[in-house]
């Protein structure tokens, strides 16, 4: 979505709130040669908006102080996909995921109560490349999961663990793509076919670096390389608790670059169960209805042009 150059910070909140998944901004126009000019451009998100708004955290004093269950920005977590289902059933969970900035969440079971075992993002996706389609194709969303928590590109023994899968399937033109074959040219089969031979060795792979990601406790296979190149593995969901504070909220986002933040309840001796998600935008939205209180009159004491904002919804 365009936007112009003199347009306010609350407009902008307004068209992210509006739909808009991010604003084209328009800097400046430079002259090179007659008859032709280059425009620099400027692509603003929900979460440089919202960092923004965390530099000038105080100005929406009490209401970022406030815990979210309280402002009731928790959205129930209604993007989640069991980790033995097929990861194609993530696909229409995902436009979803990209038009609320959240995720997929990945539980073991819909019922009766849901663990937050990790979540499927389009960015993490992205990552992944031309490869994440025949993962999605190939694997559960649980692999699906293990397959993108390096946070980049994945390892040659994941992709081989994928080609088996799709061999197993006859999914041709997904397994020409992750050889780098056109399937329409008629030497894409013939590279299927000498592929094949290293079935047997691709399902070794395939058994080695997939892991589960509804087992705990274990470091091999994909997740042990997330962690030691020092990115956030797909499993490991930014989380926060139901009494935590917007402004707690919004720097876990901040740091983490995140766009959401889910929301569990854990007690001690239990595992973590999903009770929903706080996206940027519903973080916006509190912060945009804080600006549009009356102005309190001046406190007894103080200079007449002090003023102080009300912060309570």
């Amino acid at each position: 979505m365009c936007c112009d150059l003199g347009r306010s910070v609350l407009e902008a909140v307004d068209s992210f709130l509006g739909g808009a998944h991010c604003l084209v901004v328009p800097l400046r126009e430079r002259w090179r040669r007659a008859g032709s000019a280059e425009l620099s451009l400027c692509w603003l998100t929900v979460e440089d908006v919202a960092r923004f708004f965390l530099s000038s955290i105080g100005l929406f004093s009490p209401t970022a102080s406030r815990s979210i269950t309280e402002l009731g920005v928790v959205r129930p977590a209604t993007l989640a996909v069991v980790a033995g289902d097929r990861a194609l059933s993530t696909l229409p969970l995902l436009r979803d995921a990209m038009a609320s900035h959240t995720a997929v969440a990945v539980v073991p079971s819909l019922i009766p109560r849901r663990r937050l075992v990790g979540e499927i993002s389009p960015s993490a996706l992205c990552s992944c490349g031309v490869s994440a389609a025949a993962a999605i194709a190939a694997l559960s969303a649980g692999d699906l999961l293990g397959f993108i928590g390096r946070g980049g590109a994945p390892p040659e023994a994941a992709l081989h663990a994928v080609r088996s899968r799709l061999r197993r399937r006859n999914l041709i033109g997904m397994l020409d793509l992750l050889y780098g074959v056109d399937p329409s040219s008629s030497s894409s089969s013939s590279a299927s076919s000498s592929s094949s031979s290293s079935s047997d060795d691709d399902d070794d792979d395939e058994r080695s670096c997939l892991a589960s990601p509804c087992s705990r406790g274990s470091d091999r296979g994909l997740f042990s390389g997330a962690r030691a190149t020092g990115r956030r593995a797909a499993e490991e969901a930014i989380v926060c608790r139901r009494g935590s504070s917007l402004v707690a909220v919004m720097v876990q986002a901040m740091a983490h670059r995140a766009t959401h933040v889910w929301v569990v309840d854990e007690r001690e001796g239990e595992e973590r169960e999903l009770v929903g998600v706080v996206g940027l935008p519903d973080v916006l939205r509190v912060l945009r209805y804080h600006l549009q209180q009356p102005l309190l009159p001046p406190i007894s004491g103080q200079p007449d042009g002090h003023m102080n904002q009300a912060g309570g919804l």
